[in-house]
């Protein structure tokens, strides 16, 4: 509880008084891995359920969706648009 007050107090010292930071809302893992396992754990029942996941991707994406059953719904970035995406192909 003390690290999240903490972090809570920051993003308020950070980010001025237009924001309000509730520790209760601020969930820490021991890694972004991890954080993104705990997230796909909690949005995947089976295969119909499916993650857009930008490509090229981190490779961790694609591993946890095989792992937890779910689809990978690609999108493409675009380098010549300093790596953008085109809302019209999504």
């Amino acid at each position: 509880m003390f690290i999240r007050e903490s972090v809570a107090r920051y993003i308020e010292n950070r980010d001025g008084a237009a924001v309000t930071a509730d520790f209760n809302n601020i969930y820490m893992t021991n890694g972004a891995s991890e954080g993104v396992r705990m997230a796909f754990k909690l949005m995947i029942r089976d295969s119909k359920d499916g993650i857009m996941v930008p490509i090229p991707q981190y490779p961790l994406y694609s591993a946890l969706l095989t792992l937890d059953g779910g689809t990978m719904v690609k999108y493409y970035l675009d380098e010549s648009k300093e790596w953008g995406v085109d809302a019209e192909e999504i």
